[in-house]
């Protein structure tokens, strides 16, 4: 693996594995940062993945602890760490502390909260007035985000383009949305770019 390599996984990635699984996974993650990795994690948190809320926690802060980018949404967060009133500052805080340079809390129809560790801002969309299926919306803002990231966008920008990815897709069933759709999707980043910051 090239040591400019960048690896994006889930929490859903990690609570499908055994837990020689994980350990495996950890270990590999630490070998490849030590070459320079760049690791991306959504959180992804699903309880009904894991045995136990503590085993999640313990596991889930080993690999923020490794992750350069974290991309998390409140209610992750909230479930996760049983605190119902946890806030976006709250959890950028800890992920910072733990190591991400940048950390994202998607906040759905409400867009983004970004911060590098120096600045932060919310990041809000336009709203979508005809929602159809939101079952992909995390993912895409999360493929927006990373697409713009690679072609070093600014992290507002990387959030607009999550944003506007995502609010393409949740006006269409499923995950796969027409090519046809996804051609307007630079200007819509055209025009959404007023609301970069709110």
């Amino acid at each position: 693996m090239p040591d400019d390599s960048v690896i994006y996984l889930s929490g859903i990635s990690l609570a499908i594995l055994t837990p020689k699984g994980k350990e495996a996974l950890i270990t590999q993650l630490i070998r490849l940062k030590q070459r320079g990795l760049t690791l991306i994690v959504d959180s992804n948190f699903r309880p009904r993945l894991w045995d136990l809320i503590p085993h999640a926690q313990e596991w889930f802060e080993k690999l923020y602890r490794l992750s350069d980018i974290a991309l998390v949404t409140g209610d992750d967060e909230q479930a996760l760490w049983q605190q119902p009133n946890l806030t976006e500052q709250r959890i950028v805080e800890r992920l910072h502390q733990w190591g991400n340079k940048n950390v994202i809390v998607k906040l759905g129809a409400k867009g983004a909260f970004w911060s590098d560790g120096e600045n932060t801002g919310y990041i809000c969309p336009k709203p979508i007035q005809h929602v159809i299926d939101t079952t992909a919306a995390g993912d895409s803002f999360n493929a927006g985000f990373i697409a713009a990231w690679l072609q070093n966008y600014p992290l507002p920008t990387c959030c607009l383009w999550g944003n506007t990815l995502a609010g393409l897709v949740i006006q269409h069933h499923g995950a796969i949305i027409p090519h046809n759709i996804t051609d307007s999707f630079y200007s819509l980043i055209k025009d959404n770019h007023e609301t970069v910051n709110c």
